[in-house]
């Protein structure tokens, strides 16, 4: 979606209308200033121009945070995304983050391409980090027979070579954690075939976040649909995912 699309649509849903007064109005006086209203000094130009360049920026971010917000349609359910395509920015919300950040999926490709440089930041900053992978071969080499199984239900074209290739790019990012903070993270492997994934924040916070990915056998990974749970809009509900999310970690063994 354009931004200029993503404004409209705020427009007439009356999202952010209060903030987008203000821009308007601060643009409509840098553009009179600029032509042809008497002008004290430049500066009055260039401090509109910032102040409607962040209130633009305010309101990108809260348009980000809005997606978050809370569904009355579903019970027990903060919100719902039908994908992947209109889920929050992932590094927006781990930024978010205060004391523990929990990774539960199958390869963690997107975590290890893109966000491994947000996430040493959050452990520099003293969260404490868990990440669940699935295991690619036992000790003695053997094909975790739950790889192929996903491969033919799920469009994970080369699961293995991949799992084995981010287990390893886990382990050599893990050791680059200077001495002080590499005890925050901790890495385990499971062997189960998963119906969902889990990425928790402070579970133990009243701010307690879980976003929940729903596995569907033969639908493309990113048309899989999305919701999130949070402590704050219902604590039994979370309390429920959390302990489903404790007994793969109870049960899964060190990398």
């Amino acid at each position: 979606m354009s931004e200029l699309q993503s404004i409209w649509n705020d427009i007439k849903s009356r999202s952010f209308i209060e903030a987008y007064i203000v821009l308007f109005l601060g643009l409509a006086i840098l553009i009179a200033d600029v032509f042809g209203v008497q002008t004290e000094n430049a500066m009055r130009e260039i401090t509109l121009a910032v102040l409607a360049t962040l209130i633009y920026l305010n309101i990108k971010e809260r348009r980000e945070y809005a997606k978050f917000s809370k569904s009355k349609d579903i019970e027990g359910i903060s919100a719902f995304h039908s994908s992947r395509d209109s889920m929050p920015k992932f590094d927006t919300f781990l930024r978010g983050a205060k004391k523990e950040i929990i990774f539960y999926a199958v390869k963690h490709s997107t975590l290890i391409h893109q966000y491994l440089g947000v996430l040493k930041e959050r452990v520099e900053a003293g969260c404490k980090v868990k990440i669940l992978l699935m295991a690619a071969r036992d000790k003695d080499g053997n094909i975790n027979p739950n790889v192929p199984d996903i491969d033919k239900q799920r469009f994970m074209t080369e699961l293995l070579p991949t799992l084995e290739a981010n287990t390893k790019a886990l382990k050599e990012w893990h050791q680059t954690l200077s001495p002080k903070i590499r005890d925050r993270v901790e890495i385990r492997k499971y062997w189960e075939n998963p119906t969902v994934t889990y990425t928790v924040l402070d579970k133990d916070e009243i701010h307690g976040f879980c976003m929940v990915e729903i596995f569907i056998p033969g639908v493309p990974l990113f048309n899989l649909p999305h919701y999130i749970v949070t402590r704050r809009d219902n604590e039994e509900n979370f309390k429920i995912h959390i302990g489903s999310l404790n007994f793969v970690w109870n049960r899964a063994e060190p990398l």
